[in-house]
């Protein structure tokens, strides 16, 4: 008998179509579902954003609830299956009426029509499963394996939601500020603001002799990881801007655009602590959330804010530093599907429970290094033995070691063992000769951190040093008897206070880590130890030394009385 219905769906218009735009693929979905009979089956080619997006949420509860959802194969389009953009992904949805989803078999990120019809490395996913990793959306996350899924319950079991609001959650504030279009009449531009006799300061506001002054408009370009200042505007308008790198010796916002103080008031700029990241993001990228801590500074929209209302700057510091780290990253890479890091995405990742005081400070010393930041450090550290402007952490190898102390802590935060946080980094020992070959890359999972630094030894990349910081880490959890809090604090005080340090030498088979090498390519032996530390330069600048403690932490408290006063 035909599986069709004979007369025409008493239930339209279309109820599931949820609060989002209408689009076509979702109209035939529902109207799919409403020509069957109890038992007919549909089977559709529909883009991606069906198990991922938020106005798909209202389909995605249709198909679990009120059908058996039998398969959903992903796609991205990288050998042009379609004649439409590269990086576009769609997906073979096949569901029959009637009953109740307990699983789908599930593939994603697959290139080759000969994976669907061989059905290779499908993923049974549990419903249970959607509705502890999605509660509020239903999102399906992009998994490839059942280590993947793995590893993503061990990091939900030991975290708390992002947008939880219970006593237990982070009490965080999701924003956004200026947009470029419609509020772009109340932009001052750099040409416009020197014509008019306005220099910057050392805080990155730009003042005139009058005492007008102008605050710096934020925008996505000049955001780096753990960095307030990665670039600065040079020249140009839109995609013909150019940026270029700001030296950590005249760390400040150098922006294109401005607001008078009087525009930045409202309900539309934030003032205080904020935990900036770039909007738009990739799963396939090196990193997908780029993120930093500000405070008092406008943004446009192509930055988006979540801000603390308990303890805002340790919770500020706290959060920045989560977001910078692998095990956290790894976590939004599932989750992705497209471009737009909203907040409908960003509040169901998990985040750890609770952050440790030494991790506030690592993260204090990457963000922060500048005296607009003065009152963070006369809170949280205050004057000690140390000159203030060698606590920053500027040079190559201090950013190194204190990110990699940073990925440690937050993995054992997470309750991950060594092999769960190597399963994260796989791929990550691969030599440069292979990595530089597009044909080997794509044999590698395309949401791996294997990108990252690939261009060097793999004794010198941050994935590599993370996992000896994490086993550092765990064998300092261990003479502490298993109490991690403990354990985190020995980490971060051995070598006089300074914590873990970069291994002077360091081989891959120590780590675990004894991937073939191909001897053709003269590449390192994973049984060899390497010299490390010494091939990563100073730790510090020769300007970061100039000064006395003394001295440096009266020019910090002098700054910090300065911006108070504003």
């Amino acid at each position: 008998p035909s599986r069709l219905s004979d007369s025409p769906p008493s239930n339209l218009p279309f109820r599931h179509q949820g609060s989002a735009d209408l689009n076509l693929y979702k109209l035939f979905v529902e109207q799919a579902y409403a020509r069957l009979r109890p038992g007919g089956q549909l089977g559709l080619i529909v883009p991606s954003s069906l198990y991922t997006d938020k106005g798909a949420r209202a389909l995605r509860q249709l198909l679990l609830n009120a059908c058996r959802w039998r398969w959903l194969y992903g796609f991205e389009n990288r050998n042009k299956l379609f004649d439409i953009h590269r990086s576009f992904k769609f997906c073979v949805l096949i569901a029959e009426k009637g009953g109740r989803t307990t699983s789908i078999q599930t593939a994603f990120m697959r290139r080759k029509l000969s994976d669907w019809a061989m059905c290779r490395g499908l993923l049974r996913y549990p419903a249970r499963t959607i509705e502890a990793f999605s509660p509020a959306s239903l999102s399906l996350l992009e998994l490839q394996s059942t280590r993947d899924l793995e590893v993503l319950e061990t990091l939900h079991q030991n975290g708390v939601p992002l947008g939880h609001s219970g006593p237990d959650g982070w009490a965080l504030q999701y924003a956004r500020e200026l947009d470029t279009t419609n509020d772009s009449a109340r932009f001052v531009t750099r040409q416009e603001a020197e014509r008019n006799g306005y220099h910057p300061d050392p805080y990155g506001h730009w003042c005139r002799s009058d005492g007008a002054s102008l605050l710096p408009l934020y925008e996505g370009r000049m955001l780096g990881a753990l960095n307030f200042s990665a670039k600065a505007w040079m020249q140009g308008r839109g995609r013909r801007a150019v940026w270029q790198p700001v030296s950590w010796s005249d760390h400040r916002i150098q922006p294109q655009f401005f607001l008078r103080a009087a525009d930045a008031t409202g309900p539309k700029v934030h003032t205080g602590p904020k935990v900036a990241y770039m909007r738009i993001g990739s799963s396939t990228n090196s990193r997908t959330v780029i993120s930093t801590y500000l405070r008092d500074v406008p943004a446009s929209d192509s930055v988006f804010y979540f801000l603390p209302s308990h303890a805002p700057v340790e919770t500020g510091l706290a959060l920045t530093g989560v977001f910078s780290t692998f095990a956290y990253d790894w976590a939004v890479r599932t989750r992705l599907g497209g471009l737009n890091l909203s907040e409908f995405l960003m509040v169901e990742t998990p985040l750890p429970r609770s952050i440790p005081h030494e991790m506030l400070r690592l993260v204090l010393a990457l963000a922060c290094g500048g005296p607009q930041f003065a009152r963070e450090w006369m809170q949280l550290c205050g004057p000690g033995p140390t000159p203030w402007r060698k606590l920053w952490a500027v040079t190559p190898h201090e950013r190194l070691r204190l990110r990699c102390m940073i990925d440690a802590i937050v993995a054992s935060l997470f309750g991950l063992e060594k092999a769960d946080f190597a399963w994260i980094l796989k791929d990550c020992d691969h030599p440069c000769p292979r990595l530089a070959h597009q044909a080997f890359c794509r044999q590698l999972d395309p949401k791996g951190f294997w990108r990252i630094d690939r261009d060097k030894p793999a004794v010198l990349r941050q994935s590599v040093l993370s996992l000896a910081a994490f086993e550092a880490l765990e064998a300092c959890i261990q003479r502490a008897s298993g109490q991690r809090d403990q354990g985190i604090a020995r980490f971060c005080a051995q070598n006089h206070g300074e914590g873990w340090m970069i291994p002077e030498h360091l081989s891959l088979s120590c780590l675990g880590l004894q991937r073939t090498q191909d001897p053709r390519h003269g590449t390192e032996t994973p049984s060899r130890k390497e010299p490390v530390r010494a091939r990563l330069g100073p730790r510090f600048f020769e300007w970061q030394l100039e000064q006395t403690a003394e001295q440096s932490w009266t020019e910090c408290t002098h700054h910090a009385e300065l911006l108070r006063g504003r």
